[in-house]
């Protein structure tokens, strides 16, 4: 990369497509217990700002999801969506970029991959 922010740091505008990503991004927090108790007031209102500040939430929800699986007791809450705010500012810092197969995150997640994943497995730029 040059230098220049890759597209998954663009937040995603008010649009229609914007707010298709963040139902979606809340509904995989929801589906998996992410928010975690007793701080999920904290936790959604961190979520929210995430879905504010970056785009590809939901690859970077699942993706944390699946390195952290197997940890007992798995992170939930503030610790588990700290590790996606850091997945979510490496990509911002640096060239890499999400490493989940689009198949991978349909399967997780049920939801269809196209909306987030092209076929380098980045978010497409929200216009």
């Amino acid at each position: 990369m040059d230098g220049q922010p890759n597209n998954l740091t663009k937040p995603p505008e008010s649009s229609l497509q914007g707010q298709i990503h963040r139902q979606r991004a809340r509904f995989i927090a929801e589906r998996y217990g992410l928010y975690g108790a007793p701080e999920t007031t904290a936790a959604r209102a961190h979520l929210e700002q995430l879905l504010t500040q970056y785009q590809g939430v939901e690859i970077a929800l699942v993706e944390i999801l699946v390195e952290t699986w197997q940890q007992m007791p798995p992170p939930r809450g503030l610790a588990f969506l700290d590790q996606v705010e850091a997945r979510l500012h490496l990509w911002h810092t640096t060239a890499l970029e999400p490493t989940l197969p689009p198949d991978h995150f349909q399967h997780i997640t049920g939801l269809h991959p196209q909306p987030i994943l092209t076929t380098s497995a980045i978010p497409p730029t929200i216009a």
